[in-house]
């Protein structure tokens, strides 16, 4: 891929914006998060360059996915509120509505609970008309984090239960998130002093991710 990007450059092709576009989710698949960004940014340049139809919505989210594995919430923030704004010029609303649930999401690494139920709250109200399980137990769990930390643990508590019911029910071989759930029910037991709920919570918790450690063996030189 890299080599046909360099000589679509030397010719002057004027699909290089896909090219990169391509390329960047290539990096991103492959966890170099910050050459999947360069790639989205190039692309961004030549689409105006050669006034093509403008794909800033998908540039921007994944220029906002690669930050967010940086560990750079606040530009990735940024980078997805431009591509929200590209994808609501283009009427392509569940896009942008996933541009929402990132956006909460980063806010909930930030801990900013406000900002996580404004945006994590309409994105729940969209698909949960579209039924769209996976996205629901997802922002249910976001949601029951933030009111735990505006110290509302009923609706934390009741929205994480939700979270979890849901993700059994439907669906497959979901423990990783299911101990995320069980973690941040774990600190409301021990706000609520159910202190042996959880503990109890913790252990079931630890004993899941000793399992699921890879295990590391020697190997002769």
């Amino acid at each position: 891929m890299g080599i046909a990007i360099e000589a679509a450059k030397v010719i002057e092709i004027e699909e290089l914006d896909e090219l990169l576009r391509d390329q960047g989710r290539y990096w991103f698949s492959a966890g170099y998060y910050e050459n999947s960004i360069a790639c989205h940014q190039e692309a961004i340049v030549q689409t105006q360059m050669f006034l093509h139809e403008e794909s800033f919505g998908i540039d921007y989210f994944n220029i906002g996915m690669g930050l967010f594995e940086l560990g750079r919430y606040q530009e990735s923030i940024d980078a997805y509120l431009k591509s929200r704004a590209a994808f609501k010029v283009s009427d392509e609303v569940a896009s942008a509505v996933d541009c929402d649930i990132r956006l909460a999401e980063n806010y909930a690494e930030l801990k900013e609970p406000i900002n996580v139920i404004h945006y994590g709250q309409r994105a729940l109200d969209f698909f949960t008309v579209l039924d769209d399980y996976r996205k629901i137990w997802t922002l249910k769990y976001f949601l029951g984090s933030a009111h735990h930390l505006l110290g509302d643990n009923e609706t934390a508590g009741r929205l994480l239960d939700e979270a979890r019911n849901l993700a059994q029910a439907m669906g497959w071989k979901e423990w990783e998130f299911l101990i995320k759930v069980d973690e941040e029910l774990a600190k409301i037991y021990e706000a609520n002093l159910m202190h042996a709920q959880a503990a109890e919570m913790r252990r079931r918790v630890a004993s899941i991710k000793e399992l699921a450690a890879k295990d590391v063996t020697d190997e002769a030189a």
